[in-house]
């Protein structure tokens, strides 16, 4: 009996439950060319293995896709500062973002400021925000050792400006000596001094004077080396 039912098996030959089958899963992203350091602020919270905490995690945060500065009248009636630390180390030749302003109350001197420093000190800025009830982006180049202060800085010569909820591309290069600064493709400033010690340091800062209300937001973060 055993006999037959092995060769009745043998006959019909046997079947095996086919696997499931499992989608593949989606290729990583292209490393893009010369990046050293992206940040497209996915999510809703900063990723601490690539940034500090900031000191004022009310005013500078991670939402909705992109990195959210804010402040409001209440927060600025006697000035406030926040800034932003990437763990980032190394030196890069060129860090590009894009800035929005969604909103915005009342203007003052203040508002964000993406800050570069060279190998040497010397630090440099490009900041924008509401100016004179205008959206205005300027650089902020220091021709001295370091500057610390704003009137430390060069005068700005040429601002330019851009509409509420334009998404605006900005980037800050540098060319051998000299650092530009540009929005869109439009150059607003570049450093006379010569240092050509590369960039090695970046961070963003806020400042807001008495009374100023405004929502600035970054995206898109590349460093190149």
């Amino acid at each position: 009996m055993a006999i037959a039912l092995l060769a009745l098996l043998a006959a019909c030959g046997t079947t095996e439950a086919a696997a499931p089958s499992v989608p593949a899963a989606p290729a990583p992203p292209a490393p893009e060319p010369g990046v050293v350091f992206a940040e497209d602020f996915d999510g809703d919270r900063l990723d601490e293995t690539r940034w500090a905490a900031p000191d004022r995690a009310d005013l500078i945060h991670q939402r909705d896709g992109g990195l959210n500065l804010v402040v409001t009248a209440q927060d600025t009636a006697d000035g406030v500062e926040a800034a932003l630390n990437p763990r980032f180390t190394g030196s890069f030749r060129e860090l590009r973002f894009t800035v929005a302003v969604p909103d915005f109350g009342e203007s003052g001197p203040g508002g964000p400021a993406v800050v570069v420093r060279q190998a040497s000190g010397r630090n440099h800025e490009l900041a924008f925000g509401p100016s004179g009830g205008e959206l205005q982006a300027v650089a902020l180049v220091c021709g001295r050792p370091e500057c610390a202060a704003y009137d430390d800085f060069a005068e700005p010569t040429t601002s330019a400006g851009f509409a509420r909820g334009e998404v605006v591309p900005a980037r800050i290069v540098q060319d051998g000596p000299v650092v530009r600064f540009f929005l869109r493709d439009q150059l607003i400033g570049e450093s006379a001094a010569d240092d050509d010690s590369p960039l090695t340091a970046f961070d963003i800062e806020l400042y807001g004077a008495d009374g100023e209300a405004w929502h600035v937001v970054l995206d898109a973060l590349r460093l190149t080396a």
